[in-house]
């Protein structure tokens, strides 16, 4: 996922600034974009690193990466070709997505939509801040990951408290 390059807050900027609620000129692949990768397992475990400006390396995912695919035998991904190369380079099985293909799974078993899910409640968070300083960015990912395992945690413990309290009243 992208977000818009920013540097709110600083005194002296590198470009011309922006009016209020102005968009990056280019969407997607820009050096007006950062990107974000999110990875998400069957186990639960999630994460949101900054990647860089731009485009996504091979380079980028090997150190974004590093020690989550040690036990993994297979990553689902869209098509860009740094997660090709990536894969090759580590003995990764790798499934690849065309969304504008309107491809949703692949042999039934592998999707994306979890990571998907992720990445719409983090827009969704993010919106509330009306644009955040890239170099905070990382923060504000650390932050609504916590505020996640918050919400599961918790939600979870009522459940299971109120069911005590069922047996205990019953």
């Amino acid at each position: 996922m992208f977000f818009a390059y920013s540097e709110k807050g600083n005194r002296y900027l590198d470009r011309k600034p922006k009016k209020r609620g102005e968009k990056a000129s280019k969407v997607g692949i820009s050096n007006e974009n950062v990107a974000v990768i999110a990875t998400c397992d069957r186990s639960g475990n999630k994460d949101f690193k900054v990647a860089t400006r731009g485009r996504i390396s091979k380079k980028d995912l090997d150190r974004i990466l590093k020690g989550k695919l040690d036990k993994a035998d297979v990553l689902c991904s869209d098509g860009h070709r740094s997660y090709g190369a990536f894969t090759k380079a580590h003995t990764v099985t790798h499934k690849k997505f065309n969304a504008s293909k309107g491809q949703r799974t692949v042999d039934k078993v592998y999707h994306i939509q979890n990571v998907n899910n992720m990445d719409m409640r983090l827009r969704k968070f993010m919106d509330s801040f009306n644009g955040v300083a890239t170099k905070y960015l990382q923060n504000y990912l650390n932050r609504f990951l916590i505020l996640e395992k918050i919400k599961n945690s918790t939600s979870k413990m009522t459940t299971v408290a109120a069911i005590a309290f069922a047996s205990n009243s019953a």
